[in-house]
């Protein structure tokens, strides 16, 4: 982890929280769907606390932010097409 980051500024690892699917669909405004593509994309990795009880460590959400917002489009593992990509054809 590189110490300018913001993650590594804000927290000690061993502070890390976790966040919910819901929480990270909310901070993110997408769709489960999209935050299970993440997971396969390996962008996000899922914490199972329990069969039914999914977290994310907000440490590995800040980073995928980070690395968003240096510019690197996230791809769909399946056709290679970026989200942007997929917007732009619904539309």
């Amino acid at each position: 982890m590189e110490p300018d980051s913001r993650i590594a500024i804000a927290m000690n690892p061993i502070d890390d929280c976790f966040l919910s699917r819901g929480e990270v669909m909310r901070r993110w405004r997408i769709s489960i769907a999209t935050i299970k593509r993440r997971e396969q994309q390996g962008i996000l990795r899922p914490i199972r606390m329990s069969t039914h009880v999914i977290r994310y460590r907000l440490s590995d959400v800040v980073r995928a932010e980070d690395e968003a917002a240096a510019g690197r489009e996230w791809e769909d593992a399946e056709n290679g097409q970026t989200e942007q990509d997929r917007d732009r054809q619904a539309a």
